[in-house]
């Protein structure tokens, strides 16, 4: 992956250590991803969108099915690509986390941009107290088949 981006040998191997190590992966280095857990694979998922340190990031569902330690510690390198002046695009069906996480949202709904604007915005918009009322509040309260 490094020789794409032209990162030098020694830089990629200190990124994976690292990263491995965030996520928990250290101990299957040298395993082939074949026999990982679904959960396993979301990791590595995640750490492989970054680990070229791109300056926009996509990253689709990631912290679904992982464990709360794993969910933190994805957090926590969100907020430091922020800090870093990164753009990070993610989807998330965890509202809370959008909240928490995001500078401004996109609520979409059967493919259809319902909302955009920083979290404060909708919920006031929407006279809310959380995305996940706003989410409601703009696609509707029907459960979905």
């Amino acid at each position: 992956m490094g020789n794409l981006y032209d990162v030098p040998k020694k830089v990629m191997e200190e990124r994976i250590e690292y990263y491995l190590k965030l996520v928990n992966l250290e101990t299957h280095a040298d395993r082939l991803t074949g026999g990982f857990s679904g959960g396993m694979k979301q990791r590595l998922s995640v750490i492989s969108a970054v680990i070229h340190d791109p300056e926009i990031i996509f990253w689709d569902e990631p912290t679904t099915g992982l464990d709360p330690q794993t969910r933190q510690a994805i957090w926590k390198l969100a907020r430091k690509f922020n800090k870093e002046g990164k753009t990070l695009i993610f989807t998330t069906h965890y509202m809370d986390e959008a909240d928490n996480l995001c500078d401004r949202v996109a609520i979409m709904n059967a493919g259809k941009l319902m909302a955009l604007d920083n979290p404060e915005n909708l919920k006031k918009a929407s006279n809310s107290s959380s995305l996940e009322e706003v989410f409601i509040h703009l696609t509707g309260e029907e459960i979905r088949d």
